[in-house]
């Protein structure tokens, strides 16, 4: 007993001496010079001599020594259990420093008894401390050390795979091999109590972080889910990391880009799941509410990160700045600039939400104010490349092209290989007529993103414009095969044909096109109708125009068809009367236009 530095209790219990302890390790004392009875202790060399010595079976064996130590077992079981009542939760025993000292020692005198009574006492205490306290772990294991001669190759082993389990960085192999040699001692054990299912549980936890760690994310995911009945109510903090486990996945699941969540019904799946085990979990409803707005479910959104802004007394900011980007959504601008400048107030550097706001004033058509928005987002972070883009965008909008560019420049130096912003620079190039440059940079786009359809039809255009037939039937090809049900694809396509004199084929791809308008589609008819004149068949495409005019078809697609017509109006060989169809267009949209 003295070999750990045991309270005077304990050694009491264990020897009852008639003239009392204190006397008896006085006496000793004077006898031997390794004992000191004030510190209830052997110096080091002695003990680390004695240890050695009583491991022996015929030492160790002698029924003065169990006699002794199954008293030490009794008294440290009687503590154990007294301590424990006051305890709801199993992860308050390695808070409590006595309880936690005295479960240690526990495994000391089991281990004197021989490897079951170790075995049996160490197994669940490590599985519970693997989940609540490593640190206790680690110093579980090293009171088992100096028995490890008494083990058998079997256990040897397992006792190496608890030490590897607890590293930084543990060997997934022997976590898999552990936690199975783990699982079937538990089912040998028949643990139908409380007990047992807080030690299954914390094994399936356990699984589930090694999947997690192991990148089987959905696997890791299914066992979460298995999780939530068969955990007792007492394990608060088991059912909490349970739910944080979820909430780690629905993170990982939902955000397979590095900044841009997605629609991941997994990822929705492991939120509800943390949300399920923790209502209380800020991060799980946060990020709920984040993938609620990539499936548009706008309502449900804004509930879940009203409730993250209740449960969160530090981490408004996110929460109000996606909160913003779900009123944006919904074109409740007024509510997303509300959000937006909450978010700030409490995080005046945070440098989305003041793009954010930008993007709304955008909406508005406020430009100045998005173009001081996107300027305070870039000053606070001068490698926003995001921000860079959205002034680009919105010099666009203002026809201020040179300053659209430079934006847009500034962006791709930031971020090369984000294929929109060499797409907006694209058509910022084309809307200025620069149509070397503009080619230049759909190429890029389609070499970054080779199925990308709008990089794809505009090069065709740029193509068309500039005479270069070849090039733009390629292009147009490729929309094509993108989406065979396109209606201007195929148009596009039956162009460059008619260009090439290819007039059969160019007619069965008309009749093609034809065959899929939507008539319920405004814009649809209207494409048909202006490519039909540009075909060559003026006089219905004049006539279909017309009656579209008559039907008050919508003003925006009158406008993209206009912008098509005045481009070939200035190409290298226009459509036959293409002036025509020009004149009708801007007369048509004179008479609706306020």
């Amino acid at each position: 007993a003295m070999l750990r530095r045991s309270q005077m209790a304990r050694l009491g219990a264990m020897v009852k001496v008639s003239m009392g302890l204190q006397q008896q390790l006085k006496a000793l004392q004077g006898r031997y010079a390794f004992l000191a009875e004030d510190e209830k202790r052997l110096d080091e060399k002695m003990a680390n001599f004695m240890q050695d010595y009583l491991l022996q079976d015929l030492q160790r064996q002698d029924d003065l020594v169990q006699q002794l130590n199954d008293q030490a077992i009794d008294w440290l079981e009687q503590q154990i259990e007294e301590k424990q009542k006051t305890l709801s939760d199993t992860a308050e025993w390695f808070e409590d420093e006595r309880l936690a000292g005295w479960m240690l020692d526990l495994v000391h005198h089991y281990g004197w008894r021989g490897e079951d009574a170790l075995w049996n006492y160490l197994v669940p205490r490590f599985i519970e401390a693997w989940q609540y306290d490593r640190a206790w772990a680690k110093s579980l294991l090293q009171v088992a050390e100096p028995f490890r001669r008494l083990l058998g190759a079997t256990n040897r082993r397992l006792l190496k795979r608890m030490a590897s389990a607890l590293e930084v960085k543990p060997d997934l192999e022997e976590m898999a091999m552990l936690l199975e040699t783990l699982n079937k001692w538990l089912i040998r054990q028949t643990l139908n109590d409380v007990r047992g299912q807080e030690l299954k549980g914390i094994l399936q936890l356990r699984r589930g972080h090694y999947l997690y760690q192991s990148e089987r994310y959905n696997e890791a995911l299914n066992y979460s889910v298995s999780m939530v009945n068969g955990l007792p109510k007492t394990a608060v903090k088991l059912t909490n990391a349970a739910s944080s486990l979820s909430e780690d996945l629905g993170f990982r699941l939902g955000w397979q880009k590095k900044n841009d969540a997605v629609a991941s019904p997994d990822a929705k799946k492991a939120f509800e799941q943390a949300i399920q085990l923790n209502a209380e979990n800020y991060y799980a409803h946060y990020g709920l509410g984040v993938i609620q707005l990539q499936f548009e479910e706008f309502q449900l959104s804004i509930q879940s990160l009203k409730k993250a802004i209740d449960l969160s007394e530090r981490q408004y900011t996110p929460a109000f700045n996606i909160l913003g980007n779900t009123y944006h959504a919904q074109k409740r601008y007024e509510d997303a600039n509300a959000s937006y400048e909450k978010a700030i107030s409490f995080d005046p550097d945070y440098a989305t939400a003041y793009n954010n706001l930008g993007n709304t004033y955008k909406a508005l058509k406020r430009y100045e104010d998005a173009i001081a928005s996107y300027e305070k987002a870039i000053s606070l972070d001068p490698d926003y490349a995001t921000a860079y883009n959205n002034l680009g965008m919105t010099y666009a909008d203002l026809k201020r092209y040179e300053d659209a560019i430079s934006s847009y420049e500034k962006a791709i130096s930031l971020a090369p290989d984000n294929s929109n912003y060499h797409l907006n620079l694209a058509n910022t190039f084309a809307y200025h007529r620069q149509y070397d440059q503009a080619i230049s940079c759909y190429k890029q786009v389609i070499a970054l993103t080779p199925d990308d359809y709008l990089a794809n039809n505009n090069l065709g255009w740029i193509c068309l414009l500039t005479n270069q037939i070849p090039s733009a039937q390629k292009a147009f090809e490729q929309t094509v095969e993108l989406d065979k049900t396109d209606v201007r694809a195929k148009l596009n396509l039956a162009f460059t044909l008619t260009k090439q004199g290819q007039l059969e084929p160019s007619d069965d791809l008309w009749q093609q096109a034809l065959a899929l308008v939507d008539d319920n589609s405004d814009e649809d008819r209207v494409v048909h109708a202006f490519y039909s004149f540009i075909l060559g068949k003026i006089e219905y495409g004049t006539t279909q125009m017309q009656a579209l005019i008559a039907a008050n078809v919508r003003v925006g697609d009158l406008e993209n068809e206009l912008s098509n017509a005045e481009m070939l109006g200035e190409s290298l060989q226009p459509p036959d009367r293409i002036e025509d169809m020009i004149t009708i267009l801007r007369d048509a949209i004179a008479q609706q236009s306020p």
